[in-house]
């Protein structure tokens, strides 16, 4: 039967959503030209509020498919309240990165309001899976975002990157991430104690990276492994030691879950450090690094002393060697990317290995 002529839509703004969602589509493919011509999508979505709402998925698409929110230094309370008025925003981000210390400028704590907001905020975010703070070691700070998880109750079942930059006592963020699958802890030599003691209660938890351990000693190492015996695949960079790498592998011989190890290749002889060149993962040592046949030996003695262990990477500057264990129990280069399929550690940019 013939739709009536009173039925039929009189104006665009008629048309029903998933109609206009198509038209949006189109426009977004439309190849641009040069002169003046508007941005279709754009200008379409500043003309009302629905059709903002509509066109938001598309203005604000990755080229991979993925939306992260980078480097929010020092926000304030209507950061986090424009975030939550953001729907699609908040319905869509998959990777949060933000700084939560007081401004250094003038030294001054966050309200508590900021932490409300930032909290409310991420436990209403359905996709977060990556998710990235710097605390910079403030006590304050920690001690504020506590209260406020505590209050709340906050759980975060769609974490499941985890990445704390100088975070003291930070068991209660873990804790709040029952699917937590790799944890990043860079810089958090202070109080680290409490923080590694919840480890126990990720049973998800398969790989952990402790990344640029500064104040580093063998000692604290040794204190370190009964932490972290239930961790299948481990990750250390920027640690500082002396002597060869094939030494500190009876370290790990208390450690029968382990079955990838990655770790720095770098031969520290003496305490002074020069800063890295840009774009390097690693600091990067006065003297020199291993030869292959010192990265051989490495692996051998750490395939030897964990039975367990499958795969061993070496970093050194920004390459990386991949040994894995023969039919013999010996060590064997892996030359081609193709072949490395296993873990050896989280990229410097968390956002780099989204959702596996």
């Amino acid at each position: 039967m013939a739709t009536s002529n009173e039925s039929r839509p009189k104006s665009f703004t008629d048309l029903n959503d998933d109609c206009i969602l198509l038209i949006i589509d189109a426009a977004a493919k439309l190849p641009r030209q040069t002169g003046t011509q508007p941005q279709n999508v754009k200008t379409l979505s500043l003309t009302s509020k629905r059709l903002r709402r509509l066109c938001e998925p598309t203005l604000l698409k990755f080229p991979d498919g993925k939306l992260t929110l980078q480097n929010v230094r020092q926000p304030e309370k209507e950061t986090f309240n424009a975030l939550s008025r953001a729907t699609f925003v908040l319905s869509s981000l998959e990777a949060l990165d933000v700084n939560l210390y007081p401004n250094p400028s003038n030294n001054t704590s966050h309200g508590d309001d900021v932490f409300t907001g930032f909290v409310a905020a991420i436990t209403s975010m359905p996709q977060l899976s990556q998710l990235k703070m710097d605390f910079n070691n403030s006590h304050a700070a920690m001690n504020q975002l506590r209260r406020e998880f505590l209050s709340v109750d906050a759980n975060l079942p769609t974490i499941d990157v985890l990445h704390l930059q100088k975070a003291r006592n930070s068991d209660f963020i873990l804790k709040a991430c029952p699917q937590l699958k790799t944890l990043v802890v860079e810089h958090c030599t202070i109080q680290w104690q409490d923080t590694f003691a919840a480890l126990s209660s990720v049973v998800t938890l398969r790989q952990l990276e402790i990344n640029a351990w500064s104040l580093w000693r063998l000692e604290t190492f040794r204190e370190m492994m009964p932490y972290i015996k239930d961790v299948p695949e481990l990750c250390i960079k920027g640690e500082h030691r002396r002597g060869p790498l094939s030494a500190l592998a009876t370290e790990f011989r208390n450690l029968p879950k382990l079955k990838s190890l990655a770790i720095t290749s770098a031969l520290w002889e003496g305490s002074a450090i020069r800063p890295p060149p840009r774009g390097y993962l690693l600091r990067m040592p006065p003297q020199r690094s291993l030869h292959t046949s010192e990265q051989s030996d490495a692996a051998n003695a750490f395939f030897a002393t964990c039975p367990g262990l499958k795969s061993f990477h070496t970093f050194c500057r920004t390459s990386v060697q991949t040994y894995e264990r023969n039919r013999d129990g010996k060590a064997e280069q892996i030359d081609t990317e193709e072949d490395r399929g296993s873990w050896g550690g989280f990229p410097t940019k968390f956002n780099q290995r989204l959702t596996r």
